[in-house]
């Protein structure tokens, strides 16, 4: 019996072998890829803002001669590799396989437009990452080489400057801003104000990408935030705030997620150091006693689950650890409200009242919490506010305040950035100290600040860069708090894992 079904099987087998071959399954249609972004783009110029949510549409249009990689790491993009033939010039070799989504080549001249038209745009946000740029040399169309006005590691800031086709921006002038074109993963196809923006596979992009269109659908209001994720269902969104978590939880709606990832923003309270401040002739808060009671008094962990819902860490420095120029073995003052009650004595300032300045409207969650906090040290205080950012920003820069809360994030991904504008001594007419509210000085932080840009040696910059953080960690000039997490709503039809940087390039996402 055994014997007589076999040849059947094999006559069977014969039989399929020798017809038609099968024809391959087409792919599944997919439906665009959706992601709710809080504001519409008032531009598609990629040289003038510098801006989240103009970030999330232009950098799947836009690359860079180099980009960051998930950890944050420099990784080749538009140039495949790089190398200096002295200390003030950069050569980059292209990758000859990239194409602007119309199908033009990439040249090593389309690099040079870019760099010099963002140079001499007066009103771009990006024109500070050109700085130090002098000159610029085509070699041929696949090699450049761009030389600095001093040495100078300047890819950093390569990374934060589009490409464009010299060709395009030329032939479209001002019409730039509405018809972009790119050598990124994805090209723009609708343009619907205030609603929606569509992008779809630039073809010449290589590899391709799996998501073949992504609908970016703008939010109509954050009063209407949730409520928006639950109805849309969007395969990403932005826009869920931190107080709104526990609700999504608890309505736990089937087809969405909550995704988190370690954030780089440090939030801080910044203490102004002139020599005199509104309600004192002489500034109390230039006793580094106070300032570290100040420290001793708050509790990061309380604010953190209190406000951020747990979305968040306690930050020991003005830098996340996924920063070049951590430095691990800095310990911030600890919360002990004894501790903080004795420093106030000894320095004499028992009953002392501390104002923290912030700018008008939101509901002064944290503000109120900090002034719990500082309560319990005998520190009194309260909440004066700014109605204008114009108002803000002039009280900044003319010392119009006593305390005031903020964030940096380097968006460079280096301690450099944040030394250089935040922290070195405040310089008329030049960029150094340019965000240096505070007004704080020290020489040896400038020394650093300066020297670090013109070391190429990778270990060298980070110990100089190591040494000014714990400098400015024992000078206090201003408080680290928090570091708050990056927090996503997506879809359980995508695969996703959220970069360092927090950037959405969409050719890193792929379909379950």
């Amino acid at each position: 019996m055994y014997g007589r079904i076999l040849p059947i099987v094999l006559i069977l087998g014969l039989l399929v072998s020798c017809g038609e071959e099968p024809k391959p399954v087409p792919p599944p249609v997919r439906k665009p890829l959706v992601i709710l972004v809080g504001t519409d783009l008032s531009t598609f110029d990629p040289q003038i803002l510098f801006e989240v949510d103009s970030s999330y549409v232009l950098g799947n249009i836009f690359d860079a001669l180099v980009e960051f990689d998930s950890s944050f790491r420099l990784s080749p993009s538009l140039a495949k590799r790089w190398t200096n033939p002295d200390d003030q010039t950069w050569r980059f070799y292209l990758n000859e396989k990239a194409r602007f989504s119309d199908g033009a080549p990439l040249k090593a001249s389309d690099i040079r437009f870019s760099i010099e038209r963002l140079k001499s745009l007066p009103n771009s946000d990006l024109r500070g990452f050109t700085e130090h740029i002098s000159r610029i040399h085509v070699i041929n169309d696949q090699t450049i080489d761009i030389k600095t006005d001093t040495p100078f590691s300047i890819l950093n800031d390569l990374v934060f400057i589009p490409i464009l086709s010299e060709r395009h921006v030329l032939k479209m002038g001002d019409r730039i801003r509405e018809r972009p074109l790119g050598t990124g993963a994805y090209q723009l196809a609708i343009h619907e104000p205030g609603k929606k923006i569509v992008l779809k596979r630039n073809p010449y992009y290589s590899p391709a990408p799996e998501v073949e269109q992504i609908d970016f659908v703008i939010s109509t209001g954050r009063d209407r935030n949730l409520e928006e994720v639950l109805e849309m269902k969007p395969d990403l969104s932005v826009t869920l705030p931190f107080r709104k978590i526990e609700e999504f939880q608890k309505r736990n709606p089937p087809d969405l997620q909550i995704l988190r990832s370690n954030g780089i923003s440090v939030e801080y309270l910044m203490f102004n150091l002139r020599p005199s401040i509104p309600g004192f002739t002489k500034n109390p808060l230039l006793d580094v006693r106070l300032r570290k009671a100040l420290a001793h008094a708050i509790n990061k962990t309380e604010m953190i689950d209190a406000i951020f819902k747990g979305f968040g860490r306690p930050a020991t420095q003005l830098i996340a650890p996924e920063i070049f120029g951590y430095d691990s073995t800095i310990r911030p003052p600890e919360y002990n409200v004894e501790e903080a009650r004795r420093l106030i004595a000894e320095a004499g300032f028992q009953n002392i009242e501390l104002p923290i300045y912030t700018f008008e409207g939101g509901t002064y969650r944290l503000e109120k919490l900090l002034i719990e906090h500082l309560n319990r040290a005998g520190i009194k205080s309260s909440i004066k506010t700014w109605k204008e950012i114009s108002d803000m920003n002039s009280a900044l820069n003319s010392g119009d305040f006593v305390i005031t809360m903020g964030g940096y994030v380097p968006t460079s991904g280096d301690a450099a950035e944040l030394l250089s504008f935040g922290l070195h001594t405040r310089t008329e007419g030049k960029s150094f100290g340019k965000g240096n509210y505070a007004d704080y000085s020290n020489p040896e932080v400038d020394h650093f600040s300066e020297q670090n840009l013109r070391e190429l040696d990778t270990r060298t910059r980070l110990d100089m860069l190591q040494q000014a953080m714990r400098i400015v960690n024992n000078d206090l000039p201003y408080l680290p708090l928090l570091i708050y997490d990056d927090v996503y709503v997506i879809s359980k039809r995508i695969h996703w894992i959220p970069p360092a940087s927090g950037e959405i390039k969409v050719r890193n996402i792929s379909y379950r």
